[in-house]
């Protein structure tokens, strides 16, 4: 009776290690850890934004929100989904608006999933008072884009 338990037991230690070894060696490496590659990335794509804008592309600069965006534009109500930052780009990139944002720090998880990009921007404004009650103006600012 006893040699049958050590069996049993020698046989359940053997299969419990056969089953530990078998999932590690199926394991999934971890991701690449790849930062300097991956801030380039949002550096590139940041740029990419940037001359998008520039050529007051609607729905080329649209294409870089996700369904879901939130914009917190300086001085002004929060923007939340694609309908109400269309609208809100719709007057950013009037002929009479010229902006324009460079990225500063750029800063990625090591998972590579969630990333932020800190810059300033400067956006001027020609439009002549008069047409709807604005004056020209040169604005500096901060952003950060998640």
């Amino acid at each position: 009776m006893r040699d049958r338990k050590e069996q049993v037991s020698k046989a359940s230690v053997w299969g419990c290690l056969a089953v530990l070894l078998l999932t590690t060696a199926c394991k999934q490496p971890p991701p690449a850890d790849t930062p300097a590659a991956d801030e380039q990335t949002i550096r590139d794509l940041d740029a990419k934004w940037e001359k998008t804008a520039g050529a007051r592309d609607l729905d080329g600069t649209l294409s870089f929100y996700s369904r879901n965006a939130v914009v917190l534009p300086g001085n002004a109500p929060i923007v939340i989904g694609k309908d109400a930052i269309r609208a809100l780009w719709v007057s950013l990139l009037s002929p009479d608006i010229s902006l324009s944002w460079q990225a500063n720090k750029v800063d990625v998880s090591r998972s590579g999933d969630l990333a932020y990009v800190i810059g300033t921007y400067t956006c001027v404004r020609t439009l002549l008072l008069g047409r709807s009650g604005l004056q020209p103006g040169h604005q500096l600012g901060e952003f950060v884009c998640l």
